[in-house]
């Protein structure tokens, strides 16, 4: 029987990627780390049931740090420690590894796909901002997110595909269009695994980082046996922060962008989830409100 895949003890078997920097013309082989350097070491990753994200744990640990209630990663730290460098690419050659729908259960799977997103946000970031804090994921009209330049799961893919077709099932998405046959079918699959429609939790909005001030925060990674709890965490404390989650200003705009999907997943729309998310529940929010989104990266200043 396939069991847990410790990924300090991967590390050990897993090498590391070449630190190329990345100029945001087309796909490379730094965010794409993983995607050659894969032997016949990684192969108990490609069947493992269950992950434990020890190392992106561990670093976030070590490099975020919080202003008030915002987190901030130190993007400069992590560039300028080889350590750092390494283990984030041996993370993420074992998530280019591993098969998502050979993981024990949907509560798996979608920790992975969440990790996923982050690290190679994260990974995207340190590749493209050439240490400018005044760079931002909305620059050249959010082409960052379109590149398809990572590696999960064997399946070259965008931030945006993974996003709309892995974990939001929305197979006529723009992006997930663009794609080939063979990633549109293996998207569809890990949406599937991860509990497909029936499973469709709108919590995953609270989930995933765009590296952006905006964002909800980057401050742990996620783990299947947790993963109920951490949601709850991560929903609660973007809800209870009246800057850019709902409070008397007004609502997140991801609640205007992905409206529908608050609608789904056993809620009754934004409202509902609100409530049901915020300690106060709709206590002092003005519901009717939009908060301005900055897309200013979420770095240490």
């Amino acid at each position: 029987m396939r069991g847990t895949l410790t990924l300090a003890l991967a590390l050990a078997l897993a090498g590391c990627g070449d630190w190329t920097e990345y100029d945001g013309q087309g796909p490379a082989a730094a965010p794409a780390v993983g995607a050659g350097d894969l032997d016949e070491s990684l192969g108990d990753v490609a069947t493992a049931e269950r992950l434990d994200h020890l190392i992106l744990q561990g670093l976030l640990q070590r490099y975020v740090t919080f202003d008030g209630a915002q987190a901030l990663l130190d993007y400069d730290g992590v560039a300028a420690s080889a350590e750092a460098r390494i283990l984030l690419d041996q993370y993420l050659a074992l998530l280019a590894a591993v098969d998502p729908t050979a993981l024990a259960d949907a509560a798996e799977v979608k920790a992975l796909l969440f990790n996923a997103y982050n690290a190679l946000t994260l990974r995207g970031v340190l590749a493209q901002y050439g240490g400018d804090p005044g760079w931002s994921v909305s620059d050249g009209g959010f082409v960052f997110f379109q590149q398809p330049a990572y590696v999960v799961g064997g399946v070259t893919l965008s931030l945006d595909q993974l996003e709309h077709g892995a974990l939001r099932g929305d197979a006529e998405h723009a992006s997930v269009q663009a794609a080939s046959v063979e990633t549109r079918a293996a998207l569809a699959a890990w949406f599937q695994a991860a509990g497909g429609e029936a499973g469709f939790d709108p919590r995953l909005h609270m989930a995933i980082n765009c590296a952006s001030l905006g964002c909800p925060n980057l401050a742990f990674a996620f783990d299947g046996p947790r993963l109920e709890a951490q949601l709850t965490q991560a929903v609660a404390a973007f809800l209870s922060d009246p800057a850019k989650g709902a409070g008397p200003e007004g609502i997140s705009q991801l609640f205007t962008w992905f409206e529908g999907d608050f609608a789904r997943g056993g809620y009754g729309g934004v409202a509902d989830f609100i409530e049901r998310g915020r300690p106060d529940g709709l206590a002092g929010v003005s519901l009717g409100e939009g908060l301005a989104y900055s897309w200013d990266l979420n770095i240490v200043r």
